[in-house]
């Protein structure tokens, strides 16, 4: 029997301001990361990025990959 890996979920608080600032930066982030699962809540008062990973995720690459384009990116409660 194999055995699945298990999914986990990074979740961010940004300053996303357009939805195609977030198109942009999903763009980026799975140019670099392709094996991510990528969404947004814009409607949500933190403009909420969400990333599904099996993989360790290294917060900082993304937090890099945010910056560059001018989105401050806050990991919610680790």
């Amino acid at each position: 029997m194999t055995t699945r890996p298990r999914m986990k979920v990074e979740v961010f608080r940004t300053d996303i301001a357009t939805l195609e600032q977030a198109q942009k930066l999903e763009r980026l982030l799975l140019e670099r990361f392709p094996q991510l699962r990528i969404s947004f809540d814009l409607e949500d008062r933190d403009r909420i990025l969400r990333i599904v990973h099996e993989r360790p995720l290294d917060i900082d690459q993304i937090t890099g990959i945010t910056g560059r384009l001018k989105i401050t990116a806050e990991v919610l409660d680790r």
